[in-house]
């Protein structure tokens, strides 16, 4: 009797054990199954959900209407930049458009200054790049900094082939207030010429440098002046983020270099006793401190109702696309919550004469160089008497608004599957011809 009571409760522990095993085997499938779902919706969930809630709602449209940003920004810049043709008129000076056909075939190249090129000569870029990856940074150094006056690569890896300067990290991170301090005290040495305005920008970000003189040309830089992408941070204050650029105009880098990054290495590791909050990366450090001094980053929105620079901002920390149609970008991105200039979609995201976007890979950047400085447009408005291609009105460039990834990756799709239908019969049609010789 004993001995079948002892077997039957080792059958229900048995039994048991394998109701549990399969148990856990269903939440596993079902766990699987429930994550697959989720993932293969997030894209659609995230774009619907950033539409509700990104700062595109109507709570923040009203600040965007009473202007509240405006007040934690200085208005220097707004000031001045609206009085270009202003400021050349001081100087004795117009500017006048000339139809891309006359420079070309009509006009005795040497005898003509474009407007682009006395700007670089008056208007000192110096560009100081802080290189992540080989692939980048030879591509930057191909490319958009070819715009600059003066150029300086730094980085924690070794390259040869380029201008580019080793740094001994004192953290983990190129981006920290002391590696970064390394690199600006090691290019106050390294500087050749005499510039006017220093742009510090990572190898993601492609820069139109010509559209950065435009805006700071009528600007002395012996003033003090900060722009950028201003973001704003709870504890940290309003600064200009690094991913979309930022510009200090020669009485700041003068005031940095007396007073912040000043010395040696020595100086660099104690910079988390001034004071100031350490621990986030150097473009917030560099803009509590220029708080401090009573420098705070200019108002880079452009306000011009003029068709041939729009309105919109100027820098920018993603790729075209993602301004354009602001609901490709995540809801659950940091940008929603740092930024501080309006948002808006369509072609009216950015101004005309934006001058940094962020993001790109290296094959792009020299896709993007070609787009800007090689590519010709034959149209109406570069034609001589007029003729050439004539586009539709400006206001006819919408971008939709229910335009996202799914839409773009199932017209991507319908094109492939129809080119590869047609590409078939193309085919057999040929064989039908070669039976028929």
């Amino acid at each position: 009797m004993a001995m079948s009571l002892g077997r039957k409760a080792t059958n229900c522990s048995k039994l048991a054990m394998r109701v549990w095993k399969a148990f856990l085997i269903l939440c596993s499938v079902m766990s699987g199954v429930l994550f697959a779902v989720v993932w293969l919706n997030y894209e659609q969930t995230v774009i619907r959900f950033t539409s509700m809630h990104s700062p595109l709602s109507m709570a923040n449209r009203l600040g965007i209407s009473n202007d509240n940003w405006r007040s934690k920004l200085d208005d220097h810049l707004q000031q001045t930049s609206v009085n270009y043709d202003k400021w050349l008129a001081s100087l004795s000076l117009e500017s006048v458009r000339i139809p891309h056909e006359q420079i070309s075939y009509g006009i005795n190249r040497s005898s003509l200054m474009l407007e682009s090129e006395w700007l670089a000569n008056r208007t000192r870029i110096l560009c100081l790049v802080l290189a992540t990856t080989r692939s980048r940074i030879r591509a930057v150094n191909q490319t958009w900094t070819r715009h600059c006056n003066e150029r300086h690569f730094y980085g924690g890896f070794h390259e040869k082939k380029e201008p580019y300067v080793k740094l001994k990290f004192l953290d983990d991170s190129l981006l920290s207030p002391r590696t970064f301090c390394l690199a600006f005290i090691d290019l106050m040495t390294r500087i050749k010429h005499d510039y006017d305005w220093l742009l510090i920008t990572t190898d993601q970000t492609f820069a139109i440098v010509e559209n950065l003189r435009h805006l700071v040309a009528p600007l002395d830089s012996r003033n003090r002046f900060y722009i950028g992408r201003p973001v704003q941070h709870y504890f940290l204050g309003v600064y200009n983020s690094f991913e979309s650029g930022i510009v200090l105009s020669r009485g700041s880098v003068d005031l940095l270099a007396n007073n912040l990054f000043v010395g040696n290495r020595t100086t660099c590791i104690d910079l988390s006793t001034n004071g100031l909050i350490y621990g986030g990366q150097f473009d917030s450090y560099m803009g509590m401190f220029l708080a401090r001094n009573g420098v705070r980053p200019e108002n880079t929105y452009d306000d011009s109702n003029d068709i041939r620079q729009s309105g919109g901002t100027r820098f920018h920390p993603f790729m075209p696309e993602r301004h354009l149609n602001p609901q490709l970008i995540s809801v659950f991105d940091t940008f929603w919550m740092s930024n501080l200039l309006p948002v808006t979609g369509g072609f009216g995201c950015c101004s005309n004469r934006a001058i940094t976007f962020t993001g790109f890979s290296s094959v792009t950047m020299y896709f993007i160089e070609y787009l800007l400085y090689h590519l010709a447009a034959f149209s109406k408005f570069d034609a001589i008497n007029g003729l050439g291609n004539h586009p539709p009105s400006y206001l006819a460039y919408q971008v939709p608004s229910d335009l996202d990834m799914t839409t773009i990756m199932s017209m991507t799709t319908h094109h492939n599957k129809h080119h590869h239908r047609k590409h078939k019969r193309i085919k057999h049609r040929n064989k039908n011809s070669i039976n028929e010789n």
